[in-house]
């Protein structure tokens, strides 16, 4: 037993590692993140919309700012950049999918 008092109060001593702010925003999803995205090129206007309003719209309903790269249009896609919190990026990335998967059966029934 005097071995056992000994442990408990050595384990006592032992400093505890907390999370740092860091860990902590980590694990909440709010560490910035910028994530690039491929989307087909006859799909860009849909995720732009008129005047950039769809843009815009995700911009401010998901708290992120997305950049839109059409230098490599001629190859048939074009890259968007996503960035803020990892997990407002995520949902951000979640409504674009949706978005484009609407559109492309919107324009498969069409046809």
């Amino acid at each position: 037993l005097p071995d056992e008092k000994r442990v408990k109060q050595e384990l006592a001593s032992v400093p505890v590692l907390k999370p740092s702010l860091e860990d902590a925003a980590s694990q909440a999803g709010q560490l910035p993140l910028e994530a690039e995205f491929y989307i087909e090129q006859r799909l860009v206007g849909w995720i732009i919309g008129r005047g950039g309003a769809t843009l815009k719209d995700i911009e401010k309903a998901f708290g992120v700012k997305i950049a839109v790269d059409q230098s490599t249009k001629d190859a048939g896609f074009s890259k968007l950049r996503v960035g803020g919190p990892a997990v407002l990026v995520q949902q951000a990335a979640e409504h674009m999918n949706t978005s484009l998967a609407r559109a492309v059966v919107g324009r498969n029934e069409a046809k």
